[in-house]
């Protein structure tokens, strides 16, 4: 008897009891359209293009792309030991999750500061080979710098490719590491 009489008070407490939901107010995408100049080396100048939006308070993610639009021009054209030397860096696609650091923000202009990093499709060209393009998966780190007031701004960023192209030249797999950086306008909605 005693067993069914508490059945009979725990469903009639679930059923008279009201739905319970512990949530807060939704974030603000702070969706950030950013288009400008890419350097990829000394010589090789072109265009930059990205998408960024807020996941969580910290973390934001990036996809974006980069194009060399001069023509590769390289003072190496013959391999050292490792063979990295005549690789030049020319065109990307990147996937960048990256992780803001936390501050308070003055009224007038604001900034951020993220740290990054992710998966990239990345093309190359080798000096030793006339300049053969070839793509390859890679890696990458870096940083970047977003200055902004109201819903324009300035983002400056720095990041270091890993790829490992394979050199007709020398027959072997090589690991390369290139640096891009990039000074874009950026638009927040």
């Amino acid at each position: 008897m005693n067993r069914n009489l508490l059945l009979a008070a725990m469903s009639l407490a679930f059923s008279v009891s009201t739905p319970v939901e512990a949530r807060r107010p939704p974030l603000d995408p702070l969706n950030r359209v950013h288009a400008g100049l890419s350097v990829t080396g000394a010589d090789s100048l072109g265009v930059g293009l990205g998408f960024d939006s807020r996941m969580t308070n910290l973390i934001y993610m990036d996809v974006g792309a980069f194009m060399s639009t001069s023509d590769p021009v390289s003072n190496e054209e013959v391999p050292d030991q490792d063979g990295a030397n005549t690789w030049l860096l020319r065109h990307g696609l990147y996937l960048a999750p990256g992780l803001r650091l936390p501050h308070k923000q003055p009224e007038s202009i604001q900034w951020d500061l993220f740290a990054r990093g992710g998966f990239s499709g990345v093309w190359a060209a080798d000096a030793a080979s006339d300049y053969d393009q070839v793509s390859n998966l890679g890696l990458f780190g870096g940083g970047e710098l977003l200055i902004k007031r109201n819903s324009v701004g300035l983002r400056l960023s720095g990041k270091a490719f890993y790829f490992k192209p394979y050199s007709k030249y020398r027959r072997v797999e090589t690991t390369v590491i290139r640096p891009q950086f990039g000074a874009e306008m950026l638009y927040q909605f």
